[in-house]
């Protein structure tokens, strides 16, 4: 995820969004990158409050859903990764910034470089 964040947005950014402090977002991207990190924790505690926020940010209902959607699947594919034991590709995590690898706390580490 931080590779891709990274690629789409500059390193910086995606360290900010993995790590919480949203430095250089705009207000919508720092509303969603807030949202996402509340999915992750706890999705039973998100609010109709919480999905006002975000359209006070300028996403629309459809948007909403396809970000909350891609949480969950990403969450479900790094279930079964764990508990199959998959590891990161070497390659891409060499890719990923290094603030980011270091505040993704879960999983198998990458394999070291040969």
């Amino acid at each position: 995820m931080g590779a891709a964040i990274g690629g789409a947005g500059g390193r910086g950014v995606a360290s900010s969004v993995i790590d919480g402090t949203d430095a250089d977002l705009s207000d919508r991207e720092a509303a969603l990158s807030r949202w996402c990190r509340q999915v992750v924790r706890d999705p039973n505690v998100t609010t109709d409050g919480d999905v006002d926020l975000l359209r006070q940010a300028g996403l629309s209902d459809r948007e909403i859903f396809e970000a909350t959607a891609w949480i969950a699947f990403r969450l479900a594919f790094s279930t079964l990764n764990a508990a199959l034991g998959a590891v990161p590709d070497r390659q891409l995590a060499e890719l990923t910034p290094p603030r980011v690898r270091a505040a993704v706390t879960f999983g198998r580490s990458a394999p070291s470089a040969p």
